[in-house]
């Protein structure tokens, strides 16, 4: 199974850009560890500086059976 994890370059998030998306990181670690055959991805695109359509992008590259999505509001 692959899973994608992606904090988007949002405007909300870039006020909060210091701020690691720590959520996204306990929902990796509870996944691996619970769960055998998956491979967990995490996209940060405040700290790869990319911008959405870059993320679309790196969405579109390959198959993923779970995205999910986080955002300050």
């Amino acid at each position: 199974m692959e899973i994608l994890l992606i904090q988007p370059p949002l405007p909300a998030n870039i006020r909060h850009k210091r701020v690691l998306p720590l959520g996204l990181a306990y929902l990796a670690s509870f996944i691996r560890d619970h769960s055998k055959d998956v491979n967990v991805e995490i996209i940060d695109a405040l700290v790869l500086n990319i911008t959405l359509p870059e993320v679309v992008k790196i969405i579109s590259s390959k198959k993923r059976d779970v995205i999910a999505i986080s955002f300050w509001k």
